[in-house]
């Protein structure tokens, strides 16, 4: 769907003939990555929170398993555009309402 499958499948052809495996790490990956984007395009959600942590609990899952595997390294960004984004939220919630309690 849309860009994000066009980056996926040219990444995939950017791999070495001799370095193509199977990778389910990376397979679930894009998957869940996936399911995260779909879900944000629905028009009625309101509150795109919940959909985060659980996002960033399936790639806490997946970086535990993934661990000495390659993939590990591109989960482990996944979780860390997360967190930039819980922490440019903040900032920006910071600056446009200053007066108002932490973010839980």
């Amino acid at each position: 769907d849309g860009i994000g499958q066009l980056w996926l499948a040219e990444w995939r052809r950017r791999i070495p003939d001799s370095q193509r495996t199977d990778n389910a790490a990376i397979d679930e990956l894009g998957r869940a990555l996936g399911a995260h984007f779909a879900a944000f395009r629905d028009r009625t959600l309101r509150d795109g929170w919940p959909l985060r942590r659980a996002l960033q609990a399936r790639l806490s899952l997946l970086f535990r398993r993934a661990v000495i595997d390659p993939s590990a390294a591109f989960i482990f960004l996944a979780l860390a555009a997360l967190d930039l984004e819980r922490l440019r939220g903040e900032i920006l919630r910071r600056v446009v309402f200053p007066g108002m309690p932490l973010a839980s």
